[in-house]
């Protein structure tokens, strides 16, 4: 039997075949023991033109759902510009370290292993070759922050934010280089 996937997943999610087959069931040519789906499988796998803003049953009124889904765009370009991401770890570091369970709360240190080693050495080497100036400046200003705090996972949440905000803003671009193509009438988001 075969299914139709219409799921709407982050870029980063994968599926793996167990969780899928009890969730949502088999896929053709998909088996015990198969890799992950990434994201880009889902997509290959649902009816053309699969739109990542078609998250929603949403029927707007007074607006077209070309403006809607404009304005989704538009606010997600606002909450994962670098400033505003940058701003929520600073946020988040500094409640850290002003809160009165500081001292009461057991939160274990980042151990190394060679699964960090390799994504240090991945993270060194795009920052050193592949990274665009906004890029390293993001990084540089978010490893500020994190040397200013206590918390013993400090560095383990800057990779982890750090990679999070890339994969947003390369979805983002994504999304709105599809949108562009598009040809909106209304155009509320900047297709550059």
């Amino acid at each position: 039997m075969e299914y139709k996937l219409l799921l709407i997943l982050p870029k980063d999610i994968t599926l793996n075949y167990e969780l899928f087959s009890q969730n949502v069931g088999l896929i053709t040519g998909m088996r015990l023991g198969s890799p992950p789906l990434s994201l880009a499988t889902i997509a290959a796998l649902t009816p053309v033109n699969f739109n990542m803003l078609n998250a929603s049953n949403i029927i707007p009124k007074n607006m077209s759902v070309e403006q809607l889904q404009n304005g989704i765009l538009w606010l997600l370009k606002e909450l994962y510009k670098s400033e505003r991401f940058i701003e929520r770890l600073k946020i988040f570091f500094n409640d850290f370290e002003k809160s009165d369970k500081k001292g009461e709360i057991e939160i274990s240190k980042t151990f190394l292993d060679f699964a960090v080693i390799g994504i240090v050495l991945r993270l060194t080497r795009f920052l050193l070759f592949r990274a665009t100036s906004s890029e390293k400046y993001a990084f540089f200003k978010m490893f500020k922050i994190v040397l200013k705090s206590s918390h013993p996972q400090r560095f383990g949440i800057l990779l982890y934010y750090f990679i999070r905000l890339l994969n947003y803003q390369n979805f983002l671009s994504e999304i709105t280089r599809e949108c562009c193509q598009t040809n909106y009438s209304e155009n509320l988001i900047s297709c550059t």
